[in-house]
């Protein structure tokens, strides 16, 4: 189900690190970068220029125009590829300050009197962790410094002044082979007075947004200052090829195991780039969002599926793996059930229109075992609806999708007209009698529409020589806007 590729000698060519420079263009999401620039005398950058190069190529020279006290400009940048900045110095540099940022926050940023030449490098991650967390001062315990060697590229961190909340040091990142052996050197310190505490980091190895405790590649416990320690870790060969994210906390008067999501008083949570390759390929997996849902062709509808990789966090309901569908509704439907029974974990089923409102929601299915979702709903006011799986809390797992439909045929209580339809089978020629008659539908078994009539003079009679011979349902629309449905036998001679 989860290919395994090993295309690390491939990647290896096209790796060419400034300092650290990557191309996963075969996993590799693209983003938007932002560099904000401010001219505090608004009279334009004096001849001052900020250059920004991205994997190699110059994007231009950029300032604030005159008349304007700041301008933004938007660049694409690509998962491990390599940015440089260079401030090229003008007549009022004490005016100009800039920043440069990434959809995680701030990467860098100077002025006023910014530094001249070559002021940053780094390499692009559109990772976004979803979990927040961290210090609320940033006086005291703190990660002193993180070191690791990737195949071509190097995490090389050193810490102080402390950050409120998550640090993001995600420009910088270390490329790893799935299956490889690597050792990260991990320093617990301070930024001022030295007390207990304990340190721990994770990997985001599946790429769901959750630092699972499995994930975990070292643990630390004790007091400052501390040599430097050695994480030896794995990387899994179940690991998701692309950009994911490295968490390292030190949580002051922590205990072990930590969490990573944790908000506590003292100490540091930092978040860097990992890009791995040779993992599983979730290039073409449908399903992680809306716009990308796994399409149902027709109902009933199975389908056996996993939200242990290649899937995220998209619905607002959990913050786990969830997998979406697309399906059409059968206007002659009266309701829909979507069931996942006999899934291997606790899961959680959300149905959504077309604009993501919710239709209905299961926790856990009266007829299903122990914490699996089913959900019966009326459906035929709809076209088309979403069917949202994931597990309750963070949980995921292999699920079995369940899709069907209940008919509504021949229901005609309390209707104001009286529509018969003659021959029935029919062959060549189908006649209407009683109420006048606006409109003909007429569908397939599989909720497909094969023919269409509509006449404001009213409808007598239909060709249905062409239908092929099987069970068809009508729906008859009288002037008075009513609708019936009634079941017809095409009967023809083939």
């Amino acid at each position: 189900m989860y290919p395994n590729m090993n295309l690390f000698a491939y990647y290896r060519k096209l790796f060419v690190f400034w300092f650290v420079l990557g191309s996963f263009s075969a996993y590799s999401q693209c983003c938007n970068y932002t560099l904000d620039m401010q001219d505090s005398f608004s009279d334009t950058w004096d001849g001052a220029s900020l250059e920004v190069i991205i994997n190699g190529s110059s994007q231009g020279l950029f300032s604030v125009p005159n008349g304007s006290p700041s301008s933004s400009e938007t660049f694409v940048v690509c998962d491990g590829e390599s940015i440089e900045l260079i401030f090229n110095s003008g007549a009022f540099d004490d005016e100009i300050t800039y920043s440069f940022s990434s959809p995680s926050g701030l990467v860098f940023n100077d002025g006023p009197s910014p530094s001249i030449g070559s002021v940053f490098s780094g390499v692009g991650s559109c990772s976004v962790s979803t979990c927040g967390g961290g210090p609320t001062s940033n006086i005291d315990s703190n990660l002193e410094s993180f070191f690791l060697l990737g195949n071509t590229s190097q995490i090389n961190y050193s810490g102080c002044p402390g950050v409120l909340g998550v640090e993001n040091q995600t420009s910088l990142g270390a490329d790893l082979s799935a299956g490889g052996n690597y050792v990260a050197a991990v320093q617990f310190g301070t930024c001022g007075g030295n007390y207990s505490g304990a340190g721990e980091a994770w990997v985001d190895w599946n790429q769901d947004a959750i630092y699972d405790v499995s994930e975990s590649i070292g643990t630390w416990q004790g007091t400052p200052p501390t040599a430097s320690l050695s994480f030896n870790f794995t990387v899994p060969g179940g690991a998701v090829s692309g950009a994911t994210t490295m968490r390292v906390t030190q949580q002051e008067q922590g205990s072990l195991p930590l969490d990573p999501c944790a908000v506590f008083t003292w100490g540091s949570v930092v978040e860097f780039s990992i890009f791995i390759t040779g993992g599983i390929d979730c290039t073409g997996f449908d399903g992680d969002n809306s716009t990308e849902a796994i399409v149902v062709p027709s109902i009933p509808y199975v389908d056996t599926n996993s939200t242990v990789m290649c899937y995220s966090s998209q619905s607002a309901v959990y913050n786990s793996p969830d997998v979406f569908y697309k399906f059409g509704v059968n206007p002659l439907a009266a309701s829909t059930t979507v069931s996942l029974c006999n899934s291997s974990f606790d899961t959680y089923l959300t149905i959504l229109d077309l604009n993501l409102n919710v239709i209905a929601f299961n926790d856990d299915g009266v007829s299903c075992g122990s914490g699996e979702s089913e959900v019966t709903f009326a459906s035929g006011a709809y076209d088309t609806l979403y069917a949202v799986v994931e597990g309750w809390n963070i949980e995921s797992g292999d699920y079995i999708i369940n899709i069907t439909e209940e008919l509504n045929v021949g229901i005609e209580q309390n209707l104001k007209s009286s529509f018969n339809l003659y021959p029935n089978p029919a062959k060549d020629l189908l006649k209407f009698s009683g109420s006048l008659i606006s409109k003909v539908d007429i569908y397939d078994i599989q909720g497909r529409k094969v023919l269409g009539l509509a006449n404001t003079l009213g409808v007598r009679d239909i060709d249905v020589s062409f239908l092929n011979s099987g069970s068809y349902f009508i729906k008859i629309k009288g002037m008075n806007d009513e609708w019936q449905t009634k079941q017809l036998i095409i009967a023809n001679n083939e």
